[in-house]
């Protein structure tokens, strides 16, 4: 499925705008851990895998697309990571752009028995990374392979570079991007990744802040900017809506599908959000409310944290205190049909 109704409805609207681009991709390996690329009928070599829906969940997405595009099933055993930047910027022949983010999957598969589906993938290969990486292949698809000797249980990402403005002014509401986007769709839904942040001092104590718009208290959460690393946003984010600096430790969870579907108080925007659950220790700054978006920030005793926030937010902190050892996520509830 090259292009989905859902990105057809909204570049019908935007036409060549940038538009923020969730995928799902795979990385598959055999006994002897060589990589399974894909040669498109471009003669670009690729990893499995491509656009996600509003309504699936990130493992959903890399299943559906290697059924597609491989005719085979598909297993995501662990997150491998989250990946975007510069190298994620995609200007395609038609002129359209796309600012991609990559929720990468190690996946198994149940059979070795390819039916291709001609259209997108010409050939498929298992190959060493030494010599994957010696074909033509996408920046991004060349930054993921060099990441794919890690298959330690934590998630890769690259690590924050982001600092607070030297005045101090903690930016607030809509940012530019989404400003742009909903003066062509309107209250269209569009998929939006977003971290929330999960900061413990010392104690273990848990950072959370009291909502502007609907009073309740909640973990430091925001939506991405185009191109904008999860550490980054997490580390920006928490110090906007908090005061508090932080550095990031590692990610928790990915989740989404129609469980986080959200609709915006203030604005009746509607969005499917991709939320990246990262964690993170304060080293600076102090717990602040920008009077904007927060009203009082505190620190809380895990247990009365369960106590004041969602159950989404509840759900999102069980990997942290249960202390998994690999980031969460939610196994694909979707499969092919038995017929096919």
């Amino acid at each position: 499925m090259p292009f989905s109704e859902h990105k057809r409805q909204l570049r019908a609207l935007i036409g060549h705008d940038l538009l923020i681009s969730p995928g799902a991709v795979a990385l598959i390996y055999d006994d002897r851990g060589r990589v399974l690329l894909q040669r498109r009928p471009s003669g670009k070599w690729i990893l499995p895998g491509g656009g996600l829906e509003p309504d699936e969940t990130p493992a959903e997405g890399v299943v559906r697309e290697i059924w597609e595009e491989m005719g085979v099933r598909a297993m995501p055993t662990r997150l491998h990571g989250v990946f975007t930047g510069p190298a994620w910027h995609v200007t395609h022949p038609n002129g359209d752009q796309d600012a991609i983010l990559d929720v990468v999957f190690e996946c198994r598969l149940d059979s070795q028995d390819f039916r291709l589906d001609g259209e997108e993938v010409a050939e498929v290969a298992y190959l060493s990374i030494e010599d994957a990486l010696r074909l033509p292949l996408y920046p991004s698809d060349r930054l993921l392979l060099a990441t794919a000797t890690l298959r330690g249980q934590a998630a890769v990402f690259a690590p924050s570079t982001w600092e607070p403005p030297t005045d101090g002014y903690r930016s607030h509401g809509m940012p530019e991007y989404e400003r742009r986007l909903r003066a062509k769709i309107g209250h269209l839904r569009v998929l939006a990744p977003a971290v929330g942040v999960v900061v413990r001092d010392e104690g273990g104590r848990i950072l959370l802040q009291r909502r502007a718009d609907n009073g309740l208290w909640a973990l430091p959460a925001g939506a991405m900017d185009p191109l904008e690393t999860p550490a980054n946003a997490a580390r920006r984010e928490t110090w906007e809506e908090t005061g508090v600096l932080i550095d990031v430790k590692r990610i928790t969870g990915i989740y989404g599908g129609p469980d986080y579907h959200f609709t915006y108080i203030s604005s009746g925007d509607h969005a499917a959000l991709l939320s990246i659950v990262l964690e993170g220790v304060p080293v600076g700054g102090a717990p602040t409310p920008d009077g904007h978006e927060s009203t009082e920030v505190a620190y809380f005793p895990p247990e009365e944290t369960l106590g004041l926030v969602s159950d989404k937010w509840v759900r999102r902190l069980r990997p942290i205190l249960e202390g998994y050892p690999a980031p969460d996520f939610d196994p694909p509830a979707w499969q092919p049909p038995e017929q096919d």
